[in-house]
């Protein structure tokens, strides 16, 4: 169809110029990998958009062309967010278990004057999160000594709902404030995906790198720098969803997890500003309002978006298997795999069937196997 069509002038009595307005949806390049077609990718990508008006923007600049009527996302009520909570798994000596969505986990870290506040976040597919636990280390944050607490608390290694042991693949530590004392510990540790981070002002298209590496050579392997604006409108827009499943926030009810009220006082304190020439951030509306739960939240969604690609069926496979060696907390048998009704019969199942006169039927295959 766009192969066929022509431009039609709608205005013929101008005679020296052209005007010209055109969206994604004519366009005749190869789909992106992993789609057959445009309207394939069309079509994933408008049933992410119940993420939230974060994502509905976006479809509306990038793809139809149109600008979009900003309206300041308005947080959700303290009280509606402890409501929402719910109850995790736990071990019986109180530990709670990774669920069973999880794919990855990140930790995210805010470095105030006398305490380091962390939260260790678990990632699935489409944008869902997992709170797994909150974490202050008070101690003067100048000294070595709350580091290596916040180090071995992070690198712990936690109980998934598949019976695998996992840990944070990335930290994320907030270098804003007492630069050198995060650039000594971030250095510190050689050879894993601990970084430091610095918030700029702006805004990055869905989809775009909002997190990037400091064009700064010494600090390029440690440093990166993020548009913190656009992640805080991401978070406000995916707090706004009712529903578990895409872009959802799963917050846990159990106390040794850390998530009550202060904390969601906390990640809802920052409001949308728009100055008389259209720039848009985020700020605290007052001195007396404190902003590390959200500081440190954006931390952890930027651990994930330093890492490539994630191949979320791949891990879910792999936590459907047996852990190896050292990787397992508890004895965990895989689920039998599912016969479907297309299935045919194997021809050790025939054999051994006609041996025993049994007839052919799936519930006979699926016993057998």
């Amino acid at each position: 169809m766009s192969l066929a069509g022509r431009w039609i002038a709608t205005n013929p009595s101008i005679k020296n110029r052209a005007g010209f307005h055109a969206n994604a949806l004519i366009a005749v390049t190869k789909p992106k990998r992993g789609y057959v077609s445009l309207l394939h990718e069309l079509a994933d990508y408008l049933r992410s958009v119940k993420r939230g008006t974060y994502y509905v923007r976006a479809f509306m600049n990038g793809t139809l062309a149109e600008p979009y009527e900003i309206r300041p996302e308005v947080p959700v009520e303290t009280n509606v967010l402890c409501d929402r909570r719910e109850t995790y798994l736990e071990t019986d000596d109180g530990e709670i278990i990774v669920p069973m969505k999880v794919a990855v986990l990140t930790v995210g870290v805010d470095c105030q004057k006398n305490r380091l506040e962390a939260e260790c976040l678990g990632t699935a597919e489409n944008g869902e999160t997992f709170a797994i636990e909150y974490k202050i280390f008070h101690g003067n944050t100048e000294l070595r000594d709350v580091y290596q607490r916040l180090d071995e608390w992070a690198r712990q290694k936690r109980k998934h709902e598949s019976g695998w042991l996992i840990w944070p693949e990335v930290i994320c530590v907030d270098s804003a404030y007492r630069s050198e004392a995060v650039y000594r510990y971030t250095r510190s540790c050689v050879g894993r995906r601990v970084y430091a981070c610095r918030g700029d002002r702006g805004w990055s298209p869905l989809g775009s790198n909002w997190i990037n590496r400091s064009n700064n050579e010494d600090m390029k392997e440690h440093l990166w720098i993020m548009k913190k604006d656009g992640a805080i409108e991401s978070v406000y827009s995916r707090l706004q969803l009712e529903t578990p499943g895409p872009g959802f926030q799963h917050y846990p009810s159990n106390i040794s997890a850390g998530y009550d009220a202060t904390y969601f006082k906390q990640i809802t304190s920052q409001v949308l500003k728009v100055t008389a020439s259209g720039q848009r951030f985020y700020t605290v509306p007052s001195t007396d309002t404190r902003d590390e739960a959200l500081a440190v939240r954006v931390l952890a969604e930027a651990g994930v978006a330093t890492l490539p690609p994630i191949d979320f069926e791949e891990i879910a496979r792999r936590f459907a298997g047996p852990p190896p060696s050292g990787m397992a907390w508890r004895d965990s048998t895989p689920a039998p795999t599912p016969v479907t009704e297309e299935e045919e019969e194997s021809d050790v199942v025939r054999e051994f069937r006609q041996m025993i006169g049994a007839p052919a039927k799936k519930s006979f295959i699926r016993d057998f196997k």
